[in-house]
């Protein structure tokens, strides 16, 4: 498992590095298997029961270590012994189709993809493997529940043990950076954070979703998001969960904060991607000339969620309304029926 986890090894380094180990292991076994035969060749016919029990159990030790790495000689025998063991595998599914050009110079269409690791899945393991702690302190804030919303959230008395969600997404470049054609195989990647005490804990970090940046710049968020979104509205309603030992559970977690830079968070909020001119806060009307101005915040010019509503609806209906508000677009994430874009993304303090 350890060497699947590092991100600069191979499937064919892997692949070397278990037959290796496999056969110094067999090796090794052997030579100690002969010595230890040997060596019981010399022992008198009439043994105590006591030394006849531990020559036997030594013998089924060895022949255990011999057999280490059966069933893991290939790759996909290691995929299905890594399920059995929790490992989560993305689903691939369709986003769009893009036009292509065949090696006849024929014109065809093609499916543009992205991989999806099921939310629900992983937060079954994450409740297997850990249950939330938090502690709650109502005159220090340390997390989310020492927050008066969720103290005054009729959701969160409803389900207090409901998990908060936060959404991240941002850019990767898997090639060279700095080369002519930077870009070219950019990844966007979306992970899923389960907010408790440990935030920064790697193991509170999940990737859900893998595309092309190109395919999200063509396609938009909502077709990507999708299978993300659908799963959040099923956890948000409360899902029901078979353990292990038979016992049943219901899993019940919303979506609580978008967490991204300007430009990420502005683009899934469909707002001005422009920082130099416009209406590019996303937390407030003021245009950018008066943003350089700003040391405090003018409560008046704030973003509401029903202002932010109204706004689409008058982008939608006339897309010059935009330059007036800087929004362009409706928001994928206004398919959640309970979730609020605008109230509940986070600054980027970086």
């Amino acid at each position: 498992m350890e060497l699947y986890t590092k991100g600069s090894i191979t499937t064919k380094t892997v692949q070397s590095s278990i037959s290796g180990a496999q056969s110094i292991l067999q090796s090794t076994v052997s030579g100690i298997n002969n010595q230890f035969e040997t060596l019981v060749h010399m022992l008198p016919t009439n043994l105590s029961p006591q030394i006849a029990d531990q020559i036997k159990s030594i013998r089924s030790t060895l022949q255990d270590s011999a057999s280490l790495f059966d069933g893991l000689e290939t790759e996909h025998q290691r995929v299905k012994y890594l399920k059995k063991s929790g490992l989560l595998i993305p689903t691939t599914y369709t986003i769009g189709q893009i036009p292509t050009t065949n090696t006849d110079q024929s014109k065809s269409l093609s499916d543009a993809t992205a991989e999806y690791v099921s939310l629900i899945d992983t937060l079954i393991l994450y409740h297997k493997s850990q249950t939330d702690n938090t502690p709650h302190r109502p005159h220090i804030i340390q997390s989310f529940k020492d927050t008066s919303s969720f103290t005054n959230s009729t959701y969160y008395q409803a389900h207090p043990t409901a998990l908060r969600l936060i959404l991240y997404h941002d850019d990767i470049e898997v090639g060279n950076a700095l080369g002519s054609r930077a870009g070219v195989h950019k990844l966007t990647m979306f992970y899923v954070a389960v907010d408790d005490f440990n935030n920064g804990k790697l193991n509170n970090i999940h990737l859900s979703i893998v595309c092309h940046a190109s395919d999200l710049n063509r396609f938009g968020y909502s077709p990507i998001l999708k299978p993300l979104l659908n799963e959040m509205e099923q956890l948000y309603r409360g899902v029901s969960v078979t353990l292990d030992d038979g016992s049943e559970i219901v899993i019940h977690a919303v979506l609580q904060h978008l967490s991204a830079d300007n430009l990420a968070a502005n683009q899934i909020l469909g707002m001005n991607r422009s920082f130099s001119k416009g209406h590019y806060c996303r937390f407030c009307y003021a245009p950018a000339e008066e943003c350089y101005r700003m040391v405090c915040a003018d409560c008046r010019k704030m973003r509401t969620s029903a202002e932010y509503l109204l706004d689409i609806e008058r982008v939608e209906a006339d897309s010059s309304h935009s330059k007036l508000t800087g929004v362009r677009s409706r928001s994928a994430l206004c398919s959640l029926s309970y979730f609020s874009p605008i109230e509940s993304t986070v600054p980027d303090i970086m």
